[in-house]
């Protein structure tokens, strides 16, 4: 698969939002979050919540279709149980809802583009990015309290490590920032642009990849780069930490290892199957990854490949842990959701049903 045909696509995904099919499984890019008892997968007219223990529906929003709310964006979970999440529709909402019934709480309509990014929530305040390249920092009851403009859109989630919040722009940019002022404390050029949000160690170094085609390490406080290491295609998706190692792929489908410290590479990369889109999970003692040809592998610490499933339809987005099980959204299916354990056995798959 060549690398701008799958950016065209993409890029068609988030700029225009598909109609839903006949059996009722959106075509349109998927994102999950989960808790101990449900997952939330945003599909298009909807946001599902679904049933972990047999893959039932607790709940749909909203009841009915609207081509002002529409949802591709990952849904974030609060500790006072809200679900948040902005919509890609024509009126640009960023709802609060009840994460247990799916009820309306509130919602912030300001916005000046779709929503494609997952919120930040720190200190009960929210940092959304949106589409429109501004940060806004919410209060929990959707108030606006201040912006930040980067001029470019913004379409990853930021981190924290509770003394900055960090940014990742579509302007080659990554922020550190004060958090509730916004003031920015240093911001540095990668070279490429930003898709995949950051990931930081516990020592205080960010790891990101970019569309230079490179996985960069900058250390958190001051901005300074602590090393950099070319990959052979861009990256997409966000990076992903475990055991020392910085786990990382690119749209001509490798996968890489790089050790933490010294960015020195592992193994030589990996290409199992197609171009990787979504973040890498860590699961155990294995990185999962997901393809656009729908496959979906296993990689341990040494570089060995552990095939788990494989789907007719495309994977876009990244899988997601849940108890015992690892979610799997994949696109041009007649379900939205998959769910198998670490040996590839299906526990179920949920389509909605007609209303």
């Amino acid at each position: 698969m060549k690398i701008k045909p799958t950016l065209f696509i993409l890029f068609s995904l988030l700029g225009v939002v598909l109609l839903t099919s006949c059996s009722g499984a959106s075509t349109t890019w998927h994102s999950l979050a989960a808790d101990e008892q449900l997952a939330y997968i945003a599909a298009g007219s909807h946001i599902y919540a679904i049933r972990l223990s047999d893959g039932t529906e607790a709940w749909r929003y909203p009841e009915k279709a609207s081509g002002k709310t529409v949802f591709y964006a990952p849904p974030v979970l609060t500790d006072d149980g809200q679900l948040l999440i902005g919509s890609a529709g024509t009126d640009h909402s960023f709802f609060y809802l009840d994460a247990q019934t799916g009820a309306y709480k509130r919602q912030f309509q300001g916005a000046l583009a779709r929503w494609v990014a997952a919120p930040l929530v720190l200190d009960g305040y929210v940092y959304a990015p949106g589409g429109d390249g501004v940060l806004y920092l919410l209060d929990m009851q959707g108030n606006k309290l201040k912006t930040l403009d980067t001029g470019a859109p913004l379409w990853s989630q930021p981190v924290t490590d509770g003394t900055y919040v960090y940014l990742a722009g579509l302007n080659h940019h990554l922020y550190a920032l004060q958090p509730q002022t916004l003031n920015i404390v240093w911001e540095k050029d990668l070279g490429g642009a930003l898709v995949g949000s950051p990931v930081l160690s516990p020592d205080g170094t960010l790891y990101i990849g970019s569309f230079a085609s490179k996985v960069t390490a900058v250390e958190a406080a001051s901005g300074k780069t602590l090393w950099e290491k070319k990959t052979d295609g861009p990256i997409w998706s966000g990076v992903a930490l475990n055991a020392g190692l910085v786990y990382a792929a690119d749209l001509t489908g490798k996968i890489y290892a790089f050790d933490a410290q010294s960015g020195e590479q592992r193994w030589n990369p990996i290409q199992p199957d197609g171009p990787i889109l979504g973040a890498p999970l860590p699961w155990k003692d294995l990185m999962i990854f997901t393809s656009e040809t729908g496959a979906v592998v296993g990689i341990d610490a040494e570089g060995k490949v552990k095939p788990l499933a494989s789907y007719q339809g495309k994977i876009y987005a990244p899988a997601v842990g849940a108890g015992d099980l690892i979610l799997i959204a994949p696109l041009e299916t007649d379900f939205l959701l998959a769910a198998i354990d670490t040996n590839g056995l299906q526990a179920w798959t949920f389509t909605p049903e007609k209303k």
